[in-house]
């Protein structure tokens, strides 16, 4: 009988308090994530930097490099393996897990973190990025499929007109990010526009699904059927809730708009520009190298790394002596990528991003004004219908009605 991976020898342990997981099993998935690290980091150096492995073997075991023309079938051979001692499933999700790694960190891992952290300025800043790019994600696909395409075909062809095409496209793309990222520092910020659908959903709530019964009205809840009492149970416990949420998230935005996430953020999208610039133009140039040597006048057989590195030296307006461009193509993209550091690195980031952080700054109080006012309003809302005199009284009714959401209607409340 095959082995179940997370519970090896029918192991017995008891999963923790806080984690559904056995100790072997959390155990587990850490050697996964670091697995997966492992896995992530080697394919970036494969790609991008150069062929380390390569390298290393050559050095150290030079009468066994060609065992690296075999690196599929050891990978096979140990899928297979794998297969046969562990569960089928477990294995399938395990490598599963791997290979979705970067989507698991942004989307779950770093959110989790944040949350059990309590980083309500973190976790704002991390839904402000998620939604801008959800906003634009028909766009980032496209771009993205453009570059990857074009870094494909600069990689591993050989035809130049095919070398010709993959340069015009991937440098297009990368202008087209630049004029994206100037329309997006300019336009309004969708983010902070959906203030007012919620606060015109809560609106709409309050004047129809959450008033409670008119039947009940003036009824003691212990006269109340089954029926009737839950409903009023819920009816009070969401009005509540929307009240705190109200005032909970414009106490947060407040906090979040004087801890200079904002600035942070667009000195991130600034950085991000940067090296994006830095590795097209490398793919760039690199295909200008494949297309004719003669482009560029070099002191060695230059590598994938030759490329970044003369790249990133143009950015920064040197001169790199082991690679020169000595002909008009070559020459027109020193200049392209040179123009591009002066435009988005210095200008982006003193004159867009400061217009932008004021923009922003109006937008915020404009959304923290309308969730306290909506926040107030829910408070009287709910001590005129559900006759309280107080919200405290609602929050202790609702504790002593045990409400399955009170725990958290408290939590928040205290940070109100």
């Amino acid at each position: 009988m095959s082995a179940e991976i997370g519970d090896p020898a029918g192991s017995s342990a008891t999963a923790s308090k806080d984690s559904p997981l056995t100790p072997w099993g959390r155990r587990y998935f850490r050697l996964l994530d670091l697995c997966s690290i492992v896995f992530w980091l080697y394919v970036i150096l494969k790609v991008f930097v150069f062929d380390f492995d390569t390298y290393l073997l050559q050095q150290l075991f030079p009468a066994h490099a060609w065992l690296l023309q075999l690196r599929l079938v050891f990978l096979l051979a140990l899928l297979a393996l794998a297969l046969l001692v562990f569960d089928k499933s477990a294995v399938l999700l395990s490598c599963a897990y791997v290979v979705c790694f970067p989507l698991i960190l942004v989307l779950w891992k770093i959110p989790r973190r944040i949350y059990k952290r309590q980083s309500w300025v973190l976790l704002f800043g991390l839904a402000n990025a998620a939604y801008s790019f959800i906003a634009a994600f028909r766009y980032n696909v496209v771009i993205a499929a453009a570059i990857l395409s074009s870094a494909a075909v600069i990689l591993f062809a050989s035809s130049k007109p095919l070398l010709w095409a993959g340069i015009a496209i991937i440098l297009g793309a990368l202008y087209s990010g630049y004029g994206h990222r100037f329309i997006a520092a300019v336009k309004p910020l969708s983010i902070f526009s959906l203030h007012s659908k919620v606060v015109t959903w809560l609106k709409n709530a309050t004047t129809k699904d959450l008033v409670p019964d008119p039947a009940t009205r003036g009824i003691p809840y212990s006269s109340l059927t089954q029926e009737q009492a839950t409903k009023w149970t819920a009816s009070l416990q969401n009005s509540v809730l929307a009240s705190r949420m109200c005032l909970f998230v414009a106490k947060k935005l407040k906090r979040y708009q004087s801890s200079g996430v904002g600035f942070y953020s667009a000195a991130f999208v600034v950085l991000f520009v940067v090296l994006l610039t830095v590795i097209v133009f490398a793919l760039a140039n690199s295909a200008l190298f494949k297309i004719d040597r003669g482009y560029f006048l070099s002191s060695e057989a230059p590598t994938f790394f030759t490329f970044i590195y003369y790249s990133f030296s143009t950015i920064v307006f040197q001169r790199l002596p082991e690679l020169t461009p000595v002909a008009t193509p070559s020459r027109i993209l020193w200049m392209m990528e040179a123009a591009s550091a002066l435009f988005f690195a210095l200008i982006f980031a003193s004159v867009i991003v400061s217009a932008r952080n004021q923009r922003q700054t109006d937008e915020l109080n404009e959304a923290i004004g309308a969730l306290s006012e909506q926040g107030k309003t829910m408070e009287l809302f709910v001590l005129d219908q559900y006759r309280f005199a107080t919200i405290d009284e609602a929050l202790a009714e609702l504790q002593r009605l045990k409400a399955g959401l009170v725990s958290f209607i408290v939590r928040i409340s205290s940070d109100v």
